[in-house]
């Protein structure tokens, strides 16, 4: 990363600036004694590396054993084509139930939220990715968290103005839990339940590129896991309901 939050001020710096106030690292020493710039976008400390070598640019890392950072590895899909242990049918009817009852306040948290604008048609592919990967059967996997996991499940590419119009998504937009562990039975089974998920979005690639890189990373934010959402009442056109209504139908049952 060429850039990074200076120790002590929410401003940006260079490897270049980082080292004109804070020195390079004292020959000889164990453990840097500088104090540690931060990630942009997690806010976790980082260290600076190839300061000192001729051959490499100086840039900046995160430390080993850090935790989830949208700028760390744009291609993990860590939830994908992971199953449950023990799956639990019982929890997967009343989830699906509950779900098709609050579908509008879960609908409308994700466009407003997590994925903008997202499409009814977007919907049901994770719906149908759920259905897939059995998440509904997850043991502990509470109504509330349903959307966070939905919108793990798939990437969120810019949609077309001439669609959507003015309500187009206009960046590409990735989730994550805000979380080490990469299992979804991790994640609720032995009760390590996230308390934070990262939505992050890019511009668009362009020419053979397919997916984001890191440079297309434009911002990211962490937000916090709750349930406050399913006590609102969103108004929705008949029409919206009728098509969402038909795709619950087609893919809860």
């Amino acid at each position: 990363m060429l850039t990074a939050l200076h120790p002590y001020k929410d401003v940006t710096m260079t490897p270049d600036e980082y080292i004109k106030e804070f020195g390079i690292r004292i020959i000889g020493s164990v453990h840097d004694l500088r104090p540690r710039p931060r990630c942009r976008f997690c806010k976790q400390e980082m260290q600076i590396r190839a300061a000192s070598t001729s051959h490499t640019h100086a840039h900046f890392a995160h430390m080993q054993k850090s935790g989830p950072c949208p700028s760390k590895v744009l291609n993990a899909r860590p939830y994908l084509n992971k199953f449950p242990t023990k799956p639990n049918l019982e929890q997967a009817s009343y989830l699906k139930k509950q779900f098709k009852q609050n579908w509008k306040q879960h609908y409308e948290f994700i466009r407003k939220n997590l994925i903008a604008n997202l499409a009814p048609s977007e919907l049901g592919h994770l719906l149908k990715e759920a259905n897939r990967l059995h998440i509904w059967e997850y043991e502990g996997l509470q109504e509330h968290e349903l959307p966070y996991v939905l919108c793990t499940l798939a990437d969120f590419p810019q949609q077309d103005k001439k669609v959507f119009k003015q309500y187009a998504r206009t960046l590409w937009t990735r989730c994550w839990f805000d979380s080490s562990l990469e299992d979804f039975n991790l994640l609720w089974i032995e009760n390590s339940r996230p308390t934070g998920f990262w939505v992050a979005c890019y511009t668009p690639p362009t020419g053979k590129q397919k997916i984001p890189r890191l440079d297309n990373l434009v911002k990211a934010e962490r937000i916090l896991i709750g349930s406050d959402y399913l006590q609102l009442q969103p108004h929705m056109s008949d029409k919206l309901i009728d098509y969402v209504e038909k795709i619950l139908n087609e893919n809860l049952k």
